[in-house]
């Protein structure tokens, strides 16, 4: 969990120019609040009981491409979209839509989305 929690880690600027001499300080205030409230969102999901019975399963515990699918479905703008990340990943991976982890893992995208 430690790995893929530091995956969604906010890397820091490194350009070398402070944070107040930028022109765009609120905007980049903003997404800073932004992937912040995305980390503890997915470090939520990531503590789910059923979390590690899903990566293994659907991802075999691939973490890099659980990661990435956990990026495309944090940009996701509604559980829609997720869910298609979601089936997409599923049909790519050869796992039934139907399995009891497909299920589970839904499940707790859906209570993310309810939450965000």
């Amino acid at each position: 969990i430690e790995e893929i929690e530091e995956e969604f880690s906010v890397e820091e600027d490194k350009s070398g120019i402070p944070a107040d001499e930028t022109k765009e300080k609120p905007l980049a205030k903003l997404e800073n609040e932004n992937s912040d409230q995305m980390k503890v969102d997915l470090a939520e999901i990531l503590e789910h009981k059923e979390m590690t019975r899903i990566i293994e399963v659907i991802f075999d515990y691939d973490i890099e491409d659980f990661a990435k699918m956990m990026d495309e479905i944090s940009n996701c703008r509604n559980i829609d979209d997720a869910y298609t990340v979601i089936n997409n990943t599923l049909a790519a991976r050869r796992i039934n839509r139907n399995s009891k982890e497909a299920e589970t893992f839904r499940s707790i995208i859906s209570e993310y989305f309810g939450h965000k």
